[in-house]
């Protein structure tokens, strides 16, 4: 029973490191950069926003951020065969939200282009971490790296709290994300709630659109990668982990 008690704490832990540097230390980079400067600084002019972003990106890219993926591929590797179910997620769930947000782009580069979107978010990822004075080419780079790492991030934080769900699972999280980027940092407090100052209702046509086939894309690619069946509780369970040792075959010898 021991055994069984140490292996549901290790499988905790792994659960919820795993949660934080694969999901959570990726969003939280761009959510406590800009309601720094927009919120708690009160910001208003956009070259200052940036430069207090690109001040709090400093500190937390290299202490915080960068580490974090590189625990996450040590926890992957870890678990691949004493915990291969969350292996199966963390890989499932990077790489069906990485795919998803190709579809996504394709809405918001065509809300850039016909300027339905007030900012290139690509370019204010890049001028976050980077800074406002490095070329175009660089900052579009990085731009759009952390863009992609970031939907991985919602679809690795999808795979572990949903598991293998019925496809549209995949819609109602992206709807989720969504609401979050209409009322947080840093859209909600430049464009308003909603994209309220925008005077116009393309700006919310537009992301809504494009979350709702990011969702459809990680739904249906998630629930062809998860191999296994259950939300999070089921990576938690210690007699998932005695069930499988009671269905190895005996030793005969």
């Amino acid at each position: 029973m021991s055994e069984t008690n140490r292996i549901d704490v290790k499988r905790l832990l792994l659960v919820l490191i795993t949660l934080w540097t694969g999901s959570a230390a990726t969003i939280f980079l761009i959510l406590l950069a800009s309601g720094n400067a927009l919120l708690l600084q009160g910001l208003t002019k956009m070259s200052q926003v940036i430069a207090s972003m690109h001040a709090f990106a400093n500190v937390y890219v290299p202490l915080v951020w960068l580490p974090s993926l590189a625990v996450l591929l040590i926890v992957a590797f870890y678990s691949q065969r004493r915990f291969p179910a969350l292996t199966n997620r963390i890989w499932a769930g990077l790489g069906a939200g990485a795919l998803a947000t190709f579809l996504l782009d394709f809405f918001r580069q065509l809300g850039v282009i016909h300027g339905w979107l007030g900012t290139d978010t690509s370019v204010l990822f890049g001028k976050m971490i980077l800074g406002p004075q490095v070329g175009v080419l660089s900052i579009l780079t990085v731009g759009f790296i952390y863009h992609f790492l970031n939907g991985a991030s919602f679809g690795l934080f999808y795979t572990l709290i949903w598991g293998k769900a019925r496809w549209w699972w995949g819609i109602v999280w992206a709807m989720l994300v969504e609401l979050g980027m209409m009322t947080l940092p840093p859209m909600a407090p430049i464009f308003g709630p909603f994209g309220s100052k925008t005077g116009s209702s393309a700006y919310f046509l537009v992301t809504f659109f494009a979350h709702l086939g990011y969702g459809s894309v990680l739904g249906v690619l998630a629930q062809h990668w998860v191999k296994d069946k259950g939300t999070i509780f089921s990576l938690l369970s210690a007699r998932r982990g005695a069930s499988a040792a009671q269905a190895q075959p005996a030793d005969t010898a």
